[in-house]
């Protein structure tokens, strides 16, 4: 199994939310990372513009291709189906700054510049199981407390 980190904007989210998290899409520049997706493979998405983690999701299957436009911001054609995991509410959403500088996915960064932006170099990344685990603690644990 591996872990991944996609990176999406807050108006692609939205899009997501109301189509129930059933399918994810990249740029066909993200073709051959995507290529390695499979299923089972667990995923969080990192919300740019805001800078927090907003969702975990897990592929219900391997990559295919599909050009009809589905997000408000493009049409992504390199997708794949998933499942819904957690979806937080805007107010629960994990900020992503206390977390950095225990991730080894900003390990270059962190002692400069406290921000996950000048570690994604894509908008698929994979991630150790490590950070996974670390930020799904996080935002389950804020997900309980919007549940209380």
């Amino acid at each position: 199994m591996n872990h991944w980190l996609s990176s999406i904007s807050y108006e692609r989210f939205l899009a997501d939310v109301d189509y129930a998290f059933a399918v994810d899409g990249y740029r066909d520049t993200e073709f051959n990372r995507a290529l390695r997706v499979e299923q089972g493979d667990l995923f969080v998405y990192y919300i740019k513009q805001l800078a927090v983690f907003g969702a975990l999701g897990e592929a219900r299957g391997r990559c295919y291709l599909d050009w009809v436009r589905l997000w408000p911001d493009g049409s992504y054609p390199v997708r794949f189906e998933r499942r819904p995991l957690l979806v937080l509410p805007r107010a629960q959403m994990v900020p992503a700054g206390p977390l950095v500088p225990h991730l080894s996915l900003a390990l270059g960064w962190r002692r400069e510049n406290p921000s996950l932006e000048q570690s994604l170099r894509f908008d698929l990344q994979g991630i150790t199981q490590t950070d996974y685990q670390l930020i799904e603690r996080e935002m389950r644990r804020m997900g309980e407390s919007y549940a209380d």
